[in-house]
């Protein structure tokens, strides 16, 4: 694992958190696309930010009306030069102005992985902490109109794709987690992993959602047929509580999963299993057992990016209903067009429905989101972007009273068009 951290892109650091100690992962992984204007840091021992500053029109989020935003944002991406203990950081902020029809608004997000390997032990330690005003969608801050959509967000813990999107509702949100895995054998390792989240809601708007915590672990043996053919087998527990009273649920299974690097470019990794839920509230009924599952594709090259993943399983209900239960899928596409141009997309879809033991009302919701950004360099440092993001969301109640209050529910579009500010790396420890 150590020559893949000294040559890995940051993302891939702190995507390797989730999963260090499990695998061992070919050091010819390949180097994603350099992108037009920021982009997270390739070499060890670098430091790269960039500043940017949009107009934003938007339309049917805050009001039926169209509205007028000035996004002022920033963003910084730092790796250590260390191979065997490396230290990388990414901070994505900004402020956006609004008119009279939106309110302004501020977002921060930062996220930090330390790493320490030796021959035999991988240990790996990631927080990530934000503040958004909405939920995040697309790009490194999760902001509509920012610029950076060419840069995927960094994820800390497992992930459950796009939830239950909001209405405007500031939120801070803060993930923690450690992994400790063991080479037993040349072919078998154990792995470990936590994980503690709390999203809480903040604002005039704060007594429509739910604040929640959200603790859980898992540990697992992997036997590694080849340095390209790894099978898991895991067991995870995950408990979900809610501020403000006694309801609470948890999830547990087991599965397995079975990952594979094609070749230098093309990757895939699967998992399935029975997930169980169950709780000690009056509003869950019993236990009720499902099937968990998950599967991501990813082809990489210098020039090109594309990823594809599906989840399925229990979460936390993203602050709108206590407890969901999803299918989720995401793509991302980057593609660079020789020095001066890049294009970016995203999309995701999300259903989400009410635990299937949960007694007071049912909640049924389907959203997607689309994303696109067309980048042109003006100059050395200078660049240049048009963004466009689209939200849709439906929610069912079914025969029950109840109404989702933080539930977005219509179809929210925005378009982007600023200038970015981006230096080349600033070595740092030469």
């Amino acid at each position: 694992m150590s020559r893949f951290l000294k040559c890995a892109p940051l993302s891939l650091w702190i995507a390797a958190v989730s999963s260090a100690g499990a695998q061992s992962i070919p050091a010819d992984a390949g180097v994603g696309p350099q992108g037009v204007g920021f982009s997270l840091p390739r070499v060890g021992g670098s430091l790269n930010y960039g500043v940017s500053a949009s107009e934003v029109i938007s339309t049917g989020f805050y009001n039926n009306g169209t509205s007028f935003g000035t996004n002022l944002s920033g963003d910084v991406g730092y790796v250590s030069k260390s191979q065997f203990h490396p230290f990388s950081a990414v901070y994505a902020g900004g402020v956006l102005i609004g008119d009279s029809r939106q309110p302004t608004t501020t977002y921060q997000s930062l996220s930090f992985s330390q790493i320490l390997s030796t021959r035999h032990w991988n240990i790996a330690v990631a927080d990530s902490v934000s503040l958004l005003p909405e939920s995040p969608v697309g790009g490194l801050s999760g902001v509509p109109g920012t610029g950076d959509l060419g840069v995927d967000p960094v994820a800390v813990g497992s992930t459950s794709g796009i939830g239950v999107l909001t209405t405007y509702g500031p939120r801070v949100s803060n993930t923690l987690s450690g992994t400790v895995g063991r080479q037993l054998t040349g072919k078998v390792s154990a792995q470990a992993t936590g994980i503690y989240a709390v999203q809480r809601f903040i604002g005039d708007n704060s007594t429509l959602a739910l604040d929640s915590t959200t603790e859980g672990g898992s540990a697992g043996l992997s036997y590694h047929f080849s340095a390209r053919d790894t099978l898991t087998g895991n067991y995870n527990y995950t408990n979900f509580n809610y501020s403000g009273n006694t309801y609470s649920f948890y999830a547990q299974g087991a599965t397995l999963e079975y990952s594979r690097q094609w070749t230098r470019r093309f990757t895939t990794d699967a998992y399935a299993g029975p997930q169980i839920i169950g709780g000690s509230s009056a509003a869950i009924s019993g236990t009720a057992t499902t099937v968990a599952a998950g599967a991501s594709a990813g082809y990489l090259s210098r020039t090109t990016a594309y990823a594809i993943s599906y989840s399925r399983g229990a979460n936390n209900g993203s602050g709108v209903v206590p407890g969901s239960f999803s299918d989720s899928i995401t793509g991302t596409a980057h593609r660079q067009f020789g020095k001066n141009w890049s294009v970016s997309g995203d999309i995701g879809y999300a259903r989400s429905s009410s635990l299937p033991n949960f007694t007071l009302y049912q909640f049924k919701s389907d959203g997607v989101f689309v994303g696109g950004q067309g980048s042109r360099r003006l100059g050395r440092n200078f660049s240049a972007f048009i963004s466009y993001n689209l939200q849709d969301q439906t929610y069912n109640a079914g025969r029950s009273a109840f109404v989702a209050q933080n539930a977005f529910s219509g179809v929210y579009q925005a378009v982007g068009l600023g200038i970015s500010y981006s230096p080349r790396s600033i070595l740092l420890g030469r």
